[in-house]
């Protein structure tokens, strides 16, 4: 190949020269020269075809080859045909090209595929992280029992036990409702766990406010009796709502499997709930029955022990005032405190009325309104009585 190259190197070399000699005859004419330039001519025109056929041998030669090295449609399995001219082997076409990626795209494409966009720096964990406890709800604020009357804790109870029903009413009707297609899916399962657990902080608040109630006032018996039956049917709904979430923490397969089961819990339920409402119902009604059937039982003490003097009915006022602010020094007021207050009271108004002048007969009524605070649940407003009470008895000594 290089040698056929080298020949045609010398053709063309002697053709520049017989152009030369031309010029060179065309100056200086001569029948030597001329037969000269023209033999040099028709050398370098013929070295010039013999090169010419032996390059084209050679590119001839150079196309069998790359065809031959070519893989044949059955060994690669292509559908398209091998080219078969040096045009084709020279020049691919632009759907070839485009057909086969890149490894730089390959591998662009996968990174962009497998990793994460933006990814932050984060740091590795010495160890593996403890799973993260779900948040306790916290339970909710009560109360100062001490800083309301009878009446407004009887009233929050009246609530509290209402939302409590309610809420469990929503856990006993959804579970049905969700039962009577005759499956209970995982996300149906959510939907009561946290309808129970709303219920289950409800329930626990009106106990609290029902405790509450049964330290204040011990003495308050008709209204204990109704608060008893109460909480015994909010227990019994409570066990209800505890089997429902048994049956549930197992999953769908097992609840739907339990369906039978659950109408039967769900039947108790509702039982129970009606109950209570109606307890719940008479509630308030039975409270003030009995707030005032206290306080006329107070009023009604008969007086056992009547001063004969204006010392001695001041005494008694005295007497009757310490053992107030006694009873009331832990908040609470039981029952054998408010018969020995009202005994006294009974005693104090009776001595002033007797012995005590016209400056302290101002003193009976205040002694009665006291006493039928304490006996009427108003714990606030016989604290403010019981401190006008002694300011004004002691200007009178």
């Amino acid at each position: 190949m290089r040698t056929k190259a080298t020949t045609l190197l010398a053709a063309g070399m002697l053709l520049c020269l017989a152009l030369v000699l031309s010029a060179c005859g065309a100056a200086a004419p001569g029948a030597g020269g001329q037969e000269q330039l023209t033999d040099a001519v028709q050398t370098a025109v013929a070295a010039t075809g013999v090169a010419e056929t032996e390059m084209a041998a050679t590119v001839a030669a150079a196309v069998e080859e790359t065809v031959a090295a070519q893989p044949t449609a059955t060994e690669t399995g292509a559908d398209e045909a091998t080219p078969t001219t040096a045009a084709d082997v020279a020049t691919p076409t632009a759907a070839a090209v485009e057909a086969t990626p890149t490894a730089a795209e390959i591998v662009q494409e996968q990174a962009a595929t497998e990793a994460p966009e933006d990814p932050a720096p984060t740091a590795e964990p010495a160890t593996a992280p403890e799973p993260t406890a779900m948040p306790e709800t916290e339970p909710t604020a009560l109360p100062d029992a001490s800083t309301m009357s009878e009446e407004e804790l009887a009233a929050l109870i009246d609530e509290a036990v209402a939302e409590a029903v309610a809420a469990s009413e929503d856990v006993t009707t959804t579970t049905d409702q969700v039962a009577s297609d005759g499956s209970i899916s995982e996300a149906e399962i959510e939907e009561i766990e946290a309808l129970l657990a709303e219920s289950d902080e409800l329930i626990a608040l009106a106990y609290d406010l029902m405790d509450m109630y049964y330290d204040v006032y011990s003495y308050a018996d008709e209204a204990l009796a109704v608060l008893t039956e109460m909480e015994d049917d909010l227990a019994y709904i409570t066990t209800s709502l505890d089997s429902i979430a048994k049956i549930m923490v197992q999953g769908s397969e097992a609840a739907t499997q339990a369906i039978a089961e659950l109408e039967i819990v769900l039947a108790d339920a509702g039982s129970w709930q009606q109950a209570a409402q109606a307890k719940n119902d008479v509630w308030m009604m039975t409270v003030d029955s009995d707030t005032q059937q206290r306080i006329a039982d107070a009023l009604a003490f008969a007086p056992n022990e009547i001063a004969s003097d204006r010392a001695a009915a001041i005494q008694s006022a005295t007497a009757y005032l310490e053992g107030v602010k006694g009873g009331l020094a832990d908040q609470i007021i039981t029952a054998e405190e408010l018969a020995a207050i009202s005994q006294q009271g009974a005693n104090a108004v009776a001595s002033i009325q007797s012995a005590g002048g016209r400056q302290l007969e101002k003193l009976a009524q205040p002694i009665n309104d006291l006493t039928a605070q304490l006996a009427g649940g108003e714990l606030p407003a016989a604290r403010a009585g019981l401190a006008e009470l002694e300011g004004v008895l002691a200007g009178l000594r």
